[in-house]
């Protein structure tokens, strides 16, 4: 997102702390404009759920490019724990035959702050779809509303958090007081770090995971102690068309070339991220190459924490994966987080066949490079930027 997004603002007045340690409301995390959908993994796969996906996929008007409104994730209410309910935006789908009609519940700051969440209850999937086709503009604006008083109560902040140098630039930039600003971090590295360990340390959520990843198509259990995992996403709408033949046929490739690595594509809703896939590898696809349905978060976690490397075009990934040693190849000529080219977490190869196919190729063979990547110093965060804040105010 533009860079008026890439840093934490806490006015004075509203602010209290606690997820960093300290009694009272938690502070919500999350990035601007990203937002959690707790919903039932069929729901989510069926027209419903495909319905809300599509509303809230729209485009963000005013933008020069093509860029989604939301970054979309999504949770079944099984995980639905106390550190998903912590994201700044929510959105739970409530379907269930004691509703006699579709209808909106509005909730804010009800488990962090500053929090929105939106509950869709209907009686069945039918009336669900067709209540959220019907109010698409509400669903939005809901949400871009809050975005948009988020950001002017960082206008009269007393405190300002920034993830990076390049973010205390930015704000200098628009007249922020030098004193004012902290550089900490982002909030969710030290989020990532948590599920991580998480994940780690709870056997029964470890199996539950891998069980649910072998649902989507995947068994971690290929993954030996020295075979490698490439990680693919792709949705970026900038790549639609030519782009993504592109992606595909260099994705095609690599795994021809290299029969004894996975690689893995959870593929976006979108049919224009699917119909080039279809296009490319037809029916008959390598016995290395995986085309995995949608994943929820900590599933994701749980996969990307296993990879050897990222292709992506995504943006929060490039913050995510370099915070967990794994280098970030991505699928654009240019990229809003601009600190993790420079630390060399992170390299552009646009949607060129010949450098995607150059780059994840000297990765694999070359380990001297991948060592380079991978310990570089992660911009945007160490984990630490929770407790960063508490001192501020001791």
């Amino acid at each position: 997102m533009k860079k008026y997004f890439s840093y934490l603002s806490i006015a004075l007045v509203t602010f209290v702390f606690a997820s960093c340690g300290l009694k009272g409301n938690h502070t919500s995390s999350g990035r601007a404009y990203e937002l959690l959908v707790v919903v039932d993994h069929g729901v989510w796969d069926r027209a419903a759920g495909r319905a809300l996906h599509d509303a809230l996929d729209s485009d963000m008007p005013g933008l020069p490019q093509s860029e989604p409104s939301f970054r979309i994730m999504y949770t079944s209410p099984k995980d639905y724990d106390s550190t998903l309910k912590l994201i700044r935006n929510i959105i739970i789908v409530d379907i269930q035959d004691i509703y006699t009609k579709a209808s909106f519940k509005y909730a804010k700051d009800v488990y962090a702050n500053p929090q929105m969440i939106l509950t869709i209850q209907a009686p069945n999937e039918e009336e669900f779809e067709k209540f959220v086709e019907e109010n698409k503009k509400t669903i939005v604006d809901f949400f871009t509303r809050a975005e948009m008083n988020r950001q002017i109560t960082g206008r009269i902040a007393s405190w300002n958090f920034a993830p990076t140098l390049l973010s205390k630039e930015n704000l200098l930039a628009e007249q922020v007081k030098p004193e004012r600003i902290y550089v900490t971090g982002n909030t969710v590295i030290d989020a990532l770090y948590w599920v991580v360990d998480k994940i780690k340390g709870d056997m029964d959520l470890n199996v539950r995971l891998k069980n649910e990843l072998v649902c989507a198509g995947y068994d971690t259990e290929r993954l030996g102690k020295d075979k490698k995992m490439v990680l693919i996403t792709g949705h970026r709408r900038e790549n639609f068309g030519e782009g993504f033949i592109h992606i595909c046929k260099a994705i095609k490739t690599l795994a021809g070339k290299y029969p004894d690595v996975d690689f893995i594509y959870p593929m976006h809703l979108n049919p224009n991220v699917r119909r080039p896939i279809h296009e490319v590898f037809g029916e008959e696809r390598p016995a290395n190459m995986f085309f995995i349905e949608p994943l929820e978060y900590l599933s994701f976690v749980y996969l990307m924490e296993k990879a050897f490397m990222v292709l992506t075009d995504s943006g929060g990934i490039q913050e995510e994966a370099p915070g967990l040693g794994k280098p970030v190849l991505v699928m654009r000529d240019t990229t809003e987080r601009p600190e993790a080219v420079t630390a060399g977490t992170v390299e552009l190869v646009g949607t060129d066949y010949d450098k995607i196919v150059g780059k994840v190729s000297s990765l694999l063979e070359d380990s001297t490079y991948y060592e380079q990547m991978s310990r570089a110093v992660n911009p945007y965060g160490d984990g630490m930027a929770c407790q960063r804040i508490i001192e501020t105010f001791k």
